[in-house]
């Protein structure tokens, strides 16, 4: 019973007891639960604060490592330590680290505005201040290599909203800080709220279990004891939290709750040691970046107080605010002196009274004359001296009001560096006419003896002789040449040293040049016994306009080269296509030779001047060591470029190609006319030279024959045989004389025995045995005869003869035969030779007799004047230095009557530079030979002359009246008349051409230069002043050519002052040209 009642007591006492515990229990859990959310609330918060602030200390690191490389590339720049390829891999990198950069500030702001720090209170001038500093800085490191003066300037500028950025982001973390020190009180006080519930759910729990049992309230007030106190130790800690080891041993306790509340009270212990180290973090970053700042203030103002040119900082009313040790050494004035005074200090008059004036004029309007860019200013010191200077202005914003940074460098050296730069200019030029007046006076005295040697030589020849005799006097010919060969590439090559020599494009013939090349090599060649062969492609247009005198000097070089070097085998010159335009087309020459070849290490050398590709070449071969280099610049100078292949004991190949004007349609020669019966031929090529056969079917297969081809004699009698048996008979067997047994004498002998249906003709060709392949042909024992190498239009002559008349075998001769080769090409005309050398006049006389003409000798311009007024000639040959009085002289007096307007006068001197040349034309003279006179070209001169209407006698009573010259102002219309035959109507054609096609060049030239593209501009140039020197237009010619010299230097412009002096120039041209011929003048 008692136990019945005990128990039932102590269910009565327990059942309220848990009543009480539950309910208790309950609040308490409701309570927990409350402060564990607040709790990890605000541990969110607080953890995102730290995440900022750490955030925003690394970016600060970020830029302030950036900003470090930039001072260093820009203190590389300056000392010559950094190439450009070290600051642009700095650039570049700053380029990469600001982009992140950029991304980080952008996250920082977004995270402030989330956080209710607003944007217009810190997060917009944070990122304002940011831009400013990446704008400044990245143009700073783009132009650190090419400005170093500027890019300081720039480097400054960012420094200042680098700090300006720093103190902004000092106070965005002095707020999180706050944000972070108000969360923590608010955690507080709701803790404390929270702590008081459970205190007074303790307290009622307590009194109600007093009230029901002593020894439950005793168990959970001492619980409940030990959570109370470990929670005022939490709230009364200021520095590290107490452990509170019997909160944690609570955590092991059998309830749950009161396991829980030990939770709560260590958890929130755990959020104390968190706040206080993320406060401590805070503190050291903040400190950190103060040092920072500090340090990057530091670090660039001794950059500026260490720099080699001023830097004056200025605020708006011209205030120096900062002065650099550089601006003291150089003005004179200490920092304490010119800090605060006005910068007018530094500058002379008039400029120290009207600066305040060109500030306040700038503020107001925003005009200025050198912000933003350099100029060449004048400074004075503080002793009153003045000195130039070279200035640099940039304008920055800093705390809304603006500042102007100059960057000065004394320039004094400069300019007296300048000043004996032209002084050695002048000298140099001085120099170089004196080194022009001597080559002049030596070419004059070597050659007039030269001219002697030559031309006695010649005409000796031409006398019976001993073979011995004969022997001598070849080689002394054959050396007399050589040295003028000598002298002639010593000229070019000191024409080209000093800039004068000039390339004179006009209309020509390409295929009269490589003949003129055929004709001086052929010897040389066949004296060697090599196969010299010619491949032209057949779409080269006949007429081309370009520098034939120098295209052909270029080759001859190259080809005696190869000959020289050259011991068996061959020597091939091709030509081809390889692109055009509608006023351009470019082809390409090639030389090969099977010769000696180079090493790689010879030919590094190759191009250089004064020498070969070895020493003992020299010894063995001979030469100058100068026609490649020349061959090379005027390969430039004609806008084209060389190149070259070797490899020793193989052989060389040299290949240039070169730019040509087109000739227009109605002035090109008609195409090749076919006649009938030499249509569709079948013809048979023979020959052991498979190049050579190569070019001989490419030939026949133009000309629309069916080829075959064939390498030996034998092959060619068996190909002949099939053929006459099948029904299809070659019509012609063309055949190389010189192959192995057969030959190709052999050969036709063997052909013309053989029993044919039809015998086909016989062409017999060859380099060698000219004279006896003449005789072959006397004898009738072939058709016809070629000597080789042929040209296309020599092939096709050679042919047709064949096929026209078998009759007359003598009448033919071999294809190319010169003008000296046939009888009196003068004959009729009569020659005024004007030269006051007894030798010289005999030379020239016989060669004229030889000629057919009629020579009257005067001994000096006087007497030409005179005689010319006594008698009647054809043409006048003119030495230029000659006693009483000279040949300028004379040809202006001859040109000053009209009746001698077209008479033909040419230079015959032994003056060989261009500007003899010059001086000739522009006197009056129609063409200009240089001696020791050429007969053959002697001879193409006068027949140019003389047998076109300028070569008519000039006192011709039947002649129609000549059109009277033009007079346009700024042209040299007789000169430019001269070298057009002395055609008044031809001139005036051209004249009203030009608008046609060069109206739009000062445009094409200035897209050029727009678009980059300086070849181009050069290439339209260079062509609009050939065009302009042809015409006589010197004054527009004269500023083409310094425009030209312009581009070549890199400093033309579609706006310089050279290319709107051409343009305003060529307007000018084009108006005088219409007026001419549009007011009924022209033609």
């Amino acid at each position: 019973m008692l136990k019945q009642k005990t128990l039932s007591f102590k269910l009565l006492f327990l059942l309220p007891v848990l009543v009480v515990a539950v309910a208790v229990s309950i609040i308490t859990l409701w309570s927990v639960e409350v402060l564990k959310r607040q709790y990890e609330e605000n541990h969110r918060q607080e953890t995102e604060d730290l995440l900022i602030l750490g955030e925003s200390a690394g970016l600060g690191q970020n830029l302030a490592s950036i900003h470090q490389r930039a001072a260093s590339a820009l203190a590389g720049a300056q000392d010559g330590s950094l190439d450009q390829g070290d600051i642009y891999r700095i650039h570049t990198q700053g380029v990469d680290d600001l982009a992140r950069a950029t991304t980080k500030v952008e996250d920082l702001v977004r995270s402030l505005r989330a956080k209710g720090i607003h944007p217009q209170e810190e997060g917009q001038p944070l990122l304002e201040s940011y831009q400013n500093y990446r704008n400044y800085l990245l143009m700073a490191t783009d132009i650190v290599a090419i400005d170093p003066g500027q890019a300081s300037s720039y480097i400054y500028s960012a420094q200042q909203h680098y700090i300006h950025f720093m103190k902004t982001l000092n106070r965005v973390s002095h707020s999180l800080t706050q944000h972070a020190q108000e969360q923590s009180n608010r955690s507080l006080q709701t803790f404390r709220q929270a702590y008081s519930q459970v205190l007074l759910i303790g307290l009622a729990g307590l009194v109600a279990m007093l009230v029901i049992a002593f020894f439950a309230t005793h168990i959970l007030s001492h619980r409940i004891l030990l959570v109370t106190r470990g929670m005022g130790m939490l709230a009364r800690s200021q520095e590290v939290p107490p452990q509170l080891p019997e909160v944690q041993r609570l955590q092991e306790y059998p309830v749950r709750e009161v396991r829980e509340i030990a939770g709560a009270v260590l958890s929130f212990r755990q959020a104390l040691v968190e706040r206080r180290a993320l406060e401590e973090e805070v503190r050291r970053h903040r400190d950190h970046l103060a040092e920072l700042v500090e340090e990057q203030t530091l670090s660039i103002k001794a950059i500026v107080d260490t720099a080699a040119d001023a830097i004056i900082t200025i605020d708006q009313e011209g205030k120096i605010l900062t002065f650099n040790g550089a601006a003291q050494r150089m003005f004179g004035y200490d920092a304490g002196e010119a800090v605060g005074a006005d910068v007018s200090l530094l500058m002379p008059e008039p400029h120290r009274s009207q600066h305040s004036y060109y500030i306040r004029r700038y503020l107001e309007s925003g005009e200025a004359q050198a912000l933003g860019r350099g100029a060449e200013v004048t400074g004075q010191r503080r002793d009153g001296t003045t000195f130039p200077i070279y200035l640099t202005i940039s304008e920055m914003i800093i705390n809304h009001e603006q500042r102007f940074t100059g960057i000065a460098r004394d320039i004094t050296d400069q300019k007296a560096a300048e000043a004996a730069l032209v002084a050695s200019r002048e000298a140099a030029e001085a120099a170089n006419r004196a080194k022009g007046e001597f080559l002049a006076n030596m070419s004059h005295e070597i050659r007039t003896p030269m001219n002697a040697i030559i031309g006695l030589t010649r005409l000796c020849l031409q006398t019976p002789l001993s073979p011995k005799q004969d022997d001598y006097l070849s080689k002394i010919s054959a050396s007399a040449n050589a040295l003028l060969g000598i002298l002639n590439d010593i000229l070019d090559f000191s024409k080209i040293d000093a800039g004068k020599l000039e390339i004179d494009p006009v209309e020509f013939s390409l295929e009269e040049v490589v003949a003129n090349l055929v004709a001086i090599i052929s010897v040389r060649s066949e004296e060697k016994g090599l196969e010299f062969l010619i491949d032209t492609a057949l779409d080269i247009p006949p007429r081309l306009t370009g520098d034939p005198l120098r295209l052909g000097q270029v080759l001859i070089n190259l080809v005696s080269n190869a000959v020289k070097f050259t011991e068996s085998g061959e020597v091939v010159v091709h030509s081809e296509v390889i692109d055009e335009d509608a006023s351009q087309v470019w082809l390409r020459f090639g030389v090969t030779d099977t010769g000696i070849g180079m090493t790689p290490a010879q030919q590094e050398k190759l191009f250089q001047a004064f020498s070969q590709a070895d020493t003992s070449t020299t010894r063995q071969y001979g030469g100058s060591g100068l026609g490649l280099v020349i061959s090379k610049q005027l390969i430039m100078l004609m806008g084209g470029e060389i190149s070259m292949e070797s490899e020793p004991g193989k052989g060389t190949v040299f290949e240039f190609t070169l730019p040509f004007g087109k000739v227009e349609k109605s002035r090109q020669p008609e195409d090749l006319h076919i006649p009938r019966n030499l249509r569709d031929l079948q013809v048979l090529a023979v020959d052991d030279n498979s190049t050579s056969l190569e070019i001989l079917g490419h030939y026949l297969d133009s000309f629309g024959y069916q080829s075959d081809t064939a390498s030996s004699g034998d092959q060619a009698l068996q190909l002949v045989k099939s053929a006459d048996a099948r029904g299809c008979p070659y019509d012609l067997v063309m055949l190389d004389w010189k192959m192995p047994r057969p030959d190709g004498m052999e050969t036709a002998r063997h052909i013309q025995q053989t029993a044919l249906v039809s015998p086909p003709r016989l062409l017999l060709f060859s380099s060698f045995g000219s004279n006896e392949m003449q005789r072959h042909l006397q004898q009738g024992l072939v058709d016809g005869i070629l000597a080789k190498p042929f040209l296309p239009n020599a092939l096709f002559d050679a042919i047709s003869r064949i096929f026209e008349d078998r009759s007359s075998p003598d009448s033919q001769q071999l294809p190319g035969a010169t003008s000296s080769q046939r009888s009196a090409p003068l004959a009729g005309k009569s020659i005024l030779l004007v030269e006051d050398n007894e030798i010289n006049q005999q030379i020239t006389r016989e060669l004229l007799q030889q000629m057919g003409a009629k020579t009257t000798i005067a001994w000096n311009g006087q007497e030409a004047v005179d005689l010319l007024a006594q008698a009647e000639f054809d043409g006048v040959l003119m030495d230029m230095q000659m006693p009483v009085m000279d040949g300028i002289a004379a040809t202006r007096k001859i040109r000053e009557e009209a009746k001698f307007s077209r008479l033909p006068i040419i230079a015959m001197t032994a003056n060989a530079m261009a500007s003899d040349h010059q001086r000739c034309l522009e006197a009056g003279m129609n063409d200009f030979m240089v001696k020791p006179v050429d007969p053959e070209k002697l001879t193409r001169v006068l027949n140019r002359w003389l047998s076109t209407g300028a070569g008519d006698t000039w006192h011709h009573e039947s002649r129609e009246p000549a059109l009277a010259l033009p007079d346009l102002p700024g042209f040299k219309v007789r000169e430019a008349v001269g070298r057009l035959a002395g055609s008044v109507e031809t001139y005036r054609s051209l004249l009203a051409k030009f608008p046609q096609h060069y109206q739009d060049s000062a445009r094409d030239i200035a897209a050029a230069l727009d678009d980059g593209d300086a070849p181009r501009a050069q290439k339209l140039t260079h062509t609009l002043k050939g065009v302009a020197g042809n015409l006589g237009a010197v004054e527009l010619q004269e500023k083409l050519e310094e425009l030209e010299e312009a581009l070549r230097q890199g400093t033309a412009t579609s706006q310089c002052p050279k290319f709107l002096e051409v343009a305003e120039k060529l307007e000018f041209v084009l108006k005088i040209i219409r007026q001419e011929i549009g007011d009924g003048k022209g033609s």
